[in-house]
Parts: C-alpha cells; structure tokens; sequence
C-alpha cells in the first residue's frame, strides 16, 4: 500500500512539475499628499503548471497609512493563491490570506482571515506579465478591516 500510495505521488509530482514555470512579481507603491503617506509593498513567488493555467503563489506583504490628523496604521501578512486560466487572459482566482493591523492608538494589534475569491486579466508579453483582478472575501463582515471588494493590480517575471 505504501509503495502505490510513493508510486503515485512521484506520478502526480511529475506531471504537475512538467513544462512548469516559476515567477517573482508583485507590487510596491508610495503614495504622498497633502502630508498623507501611503505605502505598500508585496512581492510574490509562485509556479505555473499545467502548461501554465494553472499557477500557485504565496505573497507576504506590508503596509502603512498615515493620514493628517490621525495616529498611524499598519498592516501586515501573508496570502496563498491559486489562479485558473479559463480564456485568452481571463482567469478565476482564490485564496487564502492573514493579517495583523493596528487602528487606533492604544489599541492592541488584530488578526483577521480572509477567503478572496474572484477574477482577473492577465496580458504577458514573452516572459513578463501584467495582471488585474477583482476579489470579494467571503468572510468580510462589519468588524473586518479593508474594503470588499478589493482590486490588485501588479506584475510579474517568469523564468
């Protein structure tokens, strides 16, 4: 049974690292006006298999907000995704993400989990690609920080 179950994963293993492609991308912004500071950064590291429909990516990230008037905010996290080609740049998108954030002075840093799903496009031009997407969390309620929906926008470079 053992032997099946290694024979198995070492044919799965092999089929999904065939003709697979690894990328690094993300997005980084600075963002200042009228003495309001905005700044973010999150790189991302992924794969794509399945002759590149289907791509898997993990993305940490950070953020910080000061607005005039205001005590300072940051967030910061990380995200696990999938996304599915289903035609000509279009694809469905999924995931996984977690945060910690401080609003308000005084008041102690929070976790929140996220389920975003949603859809993007994606123009690649030979090795580089640009993306946008929009995402609705499913577990977005009052309590939770950020907006729904949310949309990303970033690139990436495949070798």
């Amino acid at each position: 049974m053992i032997k099946k179950l290694l024979l198995l994963t070492a044919i799965i293993s092999f089929a999904f690292t065939a003709k697979a492609q690894w990328f690094v991308g993300g997005n980084a912004s600075v963002n200042i006006q009228n003495a309001n500071i905005y700044a973010n950064i999150a790189p991302e590291f992924g794969r794509r298999f399945v002759n590149g429909k289907l791509s898997v990516a993990l993305s940490p990230f950070a953020s910080y907000y000061k607005t005039r008037g205001n005590d300072p905010q940051s967030t910061f996290g990380g995200r696990a995704y999938a996304t599915f080609d289903i035609y000509d740049g279009f694809y469905a998108v999924g995931g996984f993400q977690i945060e910690s954030y401080k609003r308000y002075e005084g008041e102690g840093r929070k976790w929140q989990v996220s389920l975003p799903i949603g859809a993007g496009y994606r123009k690649c031009m030979g090795h580089l690609c640009v993306y946008a997407e929009v995402t609705y969390d499913l577990l977005f309620n009052d309590n939770s920080y950020g907006e729904n929906p949310l949309i990303r926008a970033g690139a990436n470079y495949s070798f």
